[in-house]
């Protein structure tokens, strides 16, 4: 018996229809969230991260770096969540916590294969340029970089995740922006 079979892990545009149509149940719902938990959950545990020769910032260093992301995360966590809410009351209203909960699971997997496809190539290219530029300081400009990266997939993930809200809110055929 396959247990995930109805659950949708990268077609969000049907499950927002699911949703405006209100069949998908409830059951259902907690399977994507819960799915989502888990995926989540192991990216957080699990993080991809480049570890540069050389580039030893030390423990000050890396907690002023750690405050700073937490900062600039909650702040586009919380206007990323708010711009949500704001696109699924401009619809019909309803269910803005199950619709958010359950999208979150094909959205987050559609921005993660996005981020492999395009970032993998960006910090390819942007190694070459340094290494021919920056000998000096490629550790630092490459953290940068994926910071940079990290923070444009964070905000595409609330911006995709919006739009399939409003789609969610106001069905299928309404202009979603």
């Amino acid at each position: 018996m396959n247990y995930l079979a109805d659950v949708y892990i990268v077609n969000a545009e049907a499950l927002a229809n699911e949703l405006h149509a209100g069949t998908l149940s409830e059951f259902r719902a907690i399977k994507h969230f819960v799915v989502a938990a888990i995926v989540g959950g192991f990216v957080f545990y699990y993080p991809i991260g480049i570890e540069y020769a050389g580039s030893q910032i030390g423990i000050f260093g890396n907690l002023l770096e750690s405050l700073l992301f937490f900062m600039i995360f909650g702040v586009i966590s919380y206007f990323g969540i708010w711009l949500c809410f704001q696109a699924n009351s401009k619809g019909d209203g309803k269910d803005f916590f199950l619709r958010m909960s359950v999208l979150t699971l094909p959205v987050m997997i559609r921005v993660w294969i996005v981020a492999i496809l395009a970032g993998v190539p960006v910090l390819i290219f942007s190694t070459y340029i340094f290494a021919s530029f920056l000998e000096d300081s490629i550790a630092g400009a490459l953290r940068i970089v994926e910071a940079s990266l990290s923070i444009l997939f964070e905000i595409a993930f609330f911006i995709v995740l919006r739009n399939y809200l409003t789609l969610a809110a106001r069905g299928v055929g309404e202009n979603v922006t």
